[in-house]
């Protein structure tokens, strides 16, 4: 290992890397670290005071172009699983469409409402096992037609969910990322591209349904778009709002937001001070925080923390804020925390 005997304060790094370096004491406060590779490194009683971690301009804007993409992919099949479902249901005006495909969506429409209630998993699950069951009773019936029609319909149903997922994970990492004020610009990128592939479509599935019943046909496409856009920003705010019903998605979303950013995996942090540091998209994971002094560091909700002590909300913001007064730390092990000035009243 190598041992670096320079000032390194107020120095910019952007890029490089000092992968497992011997780095005990220096000083980087108020030093440009984005997109730097301390990986291994030790960094015992290091100063980071006001420096900048997180990515490089270029990760930046190459990312956000990505996911904005991504979303504009997710507002597109958005809009087709819209239209299947109105085509499917209203073909031809049948009646055996009709009646088995209008009462299926209104119960997909509900189990969409038990997701907002009660999660993913068990809805996703409850949700196919339903519709599977349906059809095949109904082919034991000897209508193989409304069971293929059933086995779409779900199809298209999981599709949704599916994408809504994605799209949720796409606008998380964008407020990862930037900032709060992406995701009303995410969310109206949806709804055009949405209602755009519907606009362009349309006409062509239009031709495919009865004059009669047209209204209720572009009401479905209308309803079913909607829901379905709904669902994607419902579970993105859930997300930032630590449910921990979705935590697999905030995890997927840190990986690919924090793609290119600052990376302090493995490394010894033993007595480093991190005050007043921006640390956005930066990855702490299996790196040893003992004693670290974390007051005031800016944007540790968007790191890499799992497996630290910082993933406990309670704990970080004891760090942060230095204030644990009147607040409940039972059964939370605190033995390794640097609480230099903390507030620990009652």
């Amino acid at each position: 290992m190598v041992k670096i005997n320079q000032s390194l304060s107020q120095r910019r790094f952007i890029g490089q890397s000092f992968k497992n370096k011997n780095l005990t004491g220096e000083d980087f406060s108020y030093a440009d670290i984005r997109g730097m590779n301390f990986s291994g490194a030790i960094l015992k009683g290091a100063n980071f005071s006001y420096a900048q971690a997180g990515q490089q301009p270029q990760w930046i804007i190459g990312l956000v172009v990505g996911l904005l993409i991504a979303i504009a992919l997710v507002g597109l099949i958005t809009g087709f699983i819209g239209l299947g479902i109105g085509s499917v249901i209203f073909y031809k005006g049948d009646l055996e469409n009709l009646l088995f495909g209008i009462p299926t969506f209104l119960i997909f429409t509900v189990l969409f409402g038990l997701i907002l209630w009660r999660g993913l998993g068990v809805v996703l699950i409850s949700s196919v096992m339903t519709v599977m069951l349906i059809a095949t009773l109904v082919m034991i019936g000897g209508n193989a037609r409304v069971a293929v029609l059933a086995l779409f319909l779900t199809f298209l149903m999981a599709v949704a969910i599916v994408n809504s997922v994605v799209g949720a994970i796409a606008l998380v990492c964008v407020w990862i990322i930037a900032r709060k004020s992406a995701i009303p610009l995410s969310s109206i990128t949806v709804l055009i591209s949405a209602f755009t592939i519907i606009k362009f479509f349309l006409r062509a599935s239009t031709q495919t349904v009865p004059h009669y019943f047209q209204i209720i046909f572009y009401t479905v496409i209308f309803c079913a778009t909607i829901i379905i856009i709904f669902l994607n920003i419902y579970i993105s705010w859930r997300v930032l709002c630590g449910d921990s019903r979705y935590f697999f998605i905030r995890e997927l979303a840190l990986i690919i937001a924090s793609l290119g950013g600052t990376s302090f995996r493995g490394a010894d942090l033993t007595d480093a001070n991190f005050n007043q540091a921006i640390l956005k998209n930066t990855d702490f994971r299996k790196a040893t925080l003992i004693r670290v002094y974390w007051f005031q560091a800016k944007q540790l909700d968007r790191t890499r923390i799992k497996g630290t002590y910082l993933e406990i909300p309670q704990i970080r913001a004891l760090l942060v804020l230095n204030n644990g007064k009147d607040k409940s730390f039972d059964y939370l092990n605190l033995r390794s925390l640097n609480l230099r000035g903390a507030e620990l009243e009652n």
